[in-house]
């Protein structure tokens, strides 16, 4: 019933974890709850961890070996225990045991406990669909490319990891139980899978109660409810259904918090979503431009930009929640609430029945194929055709798109920009005000200050974390500057924002972000030691050898950033990001020449970078290649028509290198940008004539 993931005996506190935590065990919920564990117990999603054995166990374990990447893999079994000799982490062919099975349909992984704890997801599975279909065997999850321990995805390394990357979603009551110290997990959890507990909160309380018979509807002993339905009733000469009855949002807190792609803000799991959860928002490269899944973004999201979600649909109005099966099969499950002699017909979808009509489900709901054979269908219920933005107003937008956009608004800024974001940084949606702050990121020091002030003390941990995040960069001039009363209030904000980031500190990208408040605060030594743990927890990821090569720049060691910028070149060398910093140490090392070739690659793989573009034109021209350098800032300009620096600096070349009658077009540009500006005022007065 209890099962712990440590480095102690099980038995030595098997009794006490589900006790102390107040989890009893799906087997105790099965006494009165028959109907709900039958349908549970046969749901493929919710075995996806189980101890490996001879029930769970489905891959061919009977001595194979297959060759992936050069490298040769034996599975087979010994004593009872399944075993799998494979390249380790040293690039020594090492004999391991599998200690739990992770999935069932239509694929199955194979999990590995390692002496510190970290329980690593092999990278070679099991097709667990029929050989009819092209399943029953075994393949590797990144068929394309080098799979050596150097890999970001080797098997060994972080982002194989179950116990950050895979467990919160994947097993009840999990305590991590993470070391920086020594860099090791004492993971333990309730139950190996996702049981009961894992929706309906701890049930010790419920047990007590149904016991002394005192259970109701309003005291159910849990600590969290879960959502009703409304009831949808088709009305007489309407196509659609309509909702009837109060509309209820719990789903977002019970199937949302997994069943999306987000970021932590508390060690709460129960509650409203966007208070716990920062959910990613619609932006590429996770999304197409045009809404659709691309990355594995999971479903949220996308339910969330649905007119369906607008309407009060929730999760179980389609699938059972049990079972997670749909509670009817093909166009019938449609039909609940569009009658299909209206749009189950060829006037509707334009394809005749005997030529094979499509399901709604093959327009609206399209899959992609992600790890190799698993097919998910996109849950934003797309119209083929139509953009979930394109030239929409922003106000037709459902909320998490109108964030999406005010998120990206000031990426070109200009004067509508920043008025759309004042407007908004006000809306009573904490998720829309969440956009309009990331917009406000992008903006200069002292506006963006002007606008996020009033927001510190917000009433919503989703805008305070977006409110930190986007002046967090600002704190060390801020600190310095401030009255005691407004210093505290940032303080305070700041402790807060640093506690959300403590979540995620068994990650690389946590303890960057922990590197980089820690640098603002004037602790220089605290952000060394963040960025070393980043670097022992992944070495090879490029955000921390970037970031930790430009702390060694700011300190004023910059061979040792040269260092890890090289590195950073060796992984990923079609990183523009990479390119740049690297060309940017040569120009500090005075090597100019030498710079010219990163500096021009950046621009390249980053095309739609105006920053990277008005670098590498101002060495250009610094080196006396001055045409060159105003054909490369014409270029941009071309793709990036609302960058005030590109044109400025545009303007300030073919002034001073003979080509004013070029000048014009650009000057009217700025105008329209900054028509405040003195400056931009000054050139429209001398060229508006010409």
């Amino acid at each position: 019933m209890i099962c712990l993931v440590s480095l102690l005996p099980l038995s030595s506190l098997a009794s006490e974890a589900g006790v102390l935590s107040g989890f009893v065990g799906a087997e105790t919920c099965k006494t009165c709850h028959q109907t709900q564990y039958k349908a549970w117990s046969k749901s493929d999603h919710h075995g996806a961890m189980q101890t490996a054995d001879e029930r769970s166990v489905l891959g061919d374990f009977s001595n194979v070996t297959v060759n992936f990447h050069g490298t040769e893999t034996r599975f087979f079994k010994q004593d009872g225990d399944y075993l799998v000799e494979t390249m380790g982490p040293e690039s020594k062919s090492q004999i391991y045991v599998i200690k739990y099975t992770f999935g069932v349909d239509p694929l199955q992984q194979y999990l590995i406990e390692l002496e510190d704890g970290h329980i690593q997801a092999l990278n070679i599975a099991w097709d667990t669909r029929l050989s009819s279909k092209g399943g029953q065997r075994w393949f590797h999850l990144r068929p394309n490319e080098d799979m050596s321990p150097s890999h970001l995805f080797f098997w060994s390394r972080h982002f194989q990891n179950w116990n950050n990357r895979c467990s919160e979603c994947h097993s009840t009551n999990v305590e991590l139980n993470y070391s920086e110290a020594d860099h090791r997990y004492r993971t333990t959890f309730s139950e190996e899978n996702v049981a009961c507990e894992a929706c309906h909160g701890p049930a010790q309380d419920h047990v007590a109660l149904a016991r002394a018979g005192e259970l109701s509807k309003s005291h159910s002993g849990f600590s969290r409810v879960m959502p009703g339905q409304l009831e949808w009733v088709f009305e007489e000469g309407k196509p659609i259904a309509v909702a009837k009855g109060v509309r209820d949002d719990k789903f977002l807190e019970s199937c949302g918090r997994c069943h999306s792609l987000r970021t932590r803000l508390t060690d709460n799991t129960a509650g409203p979503f966007h208070e716990n959860y920062a959910l990613q928002l619609i932006n590429e490269p996770n999304y197409f431009a045009d809404g659709q899944i691309q990355e594995e973004v999971f479903v949220l999201g996308s339910f969330l930009q649905s007119k369906m979600y607008q309407a009060g649909v929730t999760c179980n109005d389609c699938h059972e929640p049990h079972s997670l099966q749909l509670i009817k099969e093909g166009n019938e499950l449609c039909a609940q609430c569009h009658r299909p002699e209206v749009f189950d017909r060829a006037a509707h979808h334009g394809v005749e029945e005997l030529t094979g009509a499509p399901t709604c489900v093959d327009c609206h709901m399209p899959d992609r194929t992600y790890m190799q054979v698993d097919d998910r269908r996109d849950h934003s219920f797309w119209v083929p055709g139509r953009s979930a933005i394109g030239e929409r107003n922003l106000e037709e937008l459902a909320p998490i798109l109108k964030a999406s956009v005010l998120a990206e608004m000031t990426s070109r800024p200009s004067p509508e920009a920043l008025l759309t974001i004042q407007s908004y940084l006000k809306d009573e949606d904490p998720l829309i005000r969440r956009g309009a702050v990331m917009g406000a990121a992008r903006l200069p020091p002292r506006l963006r200050w002007q606008l996020l002030n009033p927001l510190i003390n917000d009433s919503s941990r989703l805008v305070r974390y977006a409110v930190a995040d986007a002046l967090v960069d600002l704190l060390s001039p801020l600190l310095g500057q401030l009255p005691d009363e407004a210093r505290n209030g940032l303080l305070t904000l700041v402790n807060e924002y640093e506690q959300t980031l403590q979540l995620n500190r068994d990650s690389p990208a946590g303890q960057l972000s922990l590197a980089r408040l820690a640098l603002q605060r004037g602790k220089p030594e605290v952000s060394k030691a963040a960025f070393e743990r980043a670097f022992t927890i992944e070495p090879d990821f490029e955000p921390t050898l970037l970031n930790f090569a430009d702390y060694y720049r700011s300190t004023g060691q910059d061979p040792k950033g040269a260092v890890l910028l090289e590195r950073a070149l060796r992984i990923a060398p079609d990183s523009a990001l990479a390119n740049h910093s690297y060309g940017l140490y040569l120009v500090r090392q005075r090597q100019y020449v030498q710079s010219l070739p990163y500096l021009k690659s950046a621009v390249r793989l980053d095309g739609n970078n105006a920053y990277f573009a008005n670098v590498f034109a101002v060495a250009l021209e610094s080196q006396g290649q001055p045409a060159a350098a105003i054909e490369t800032l014409v270029e941009a300009s071309k793709r990036i028509p609302d960058d005030f620096d590109l044109l400025y600096t545009l303007v300030l070349y073919c002034q001073k290198h003979g080509r004013e009658n070029e000048v014009k077009p650009y000057v009217e540009r700025l105008k329209a940008l900054a028509p405040e500006s003195v400056e931009v005022q000054r050139l429209w007065q001398k060229y508006q004539r010409r």
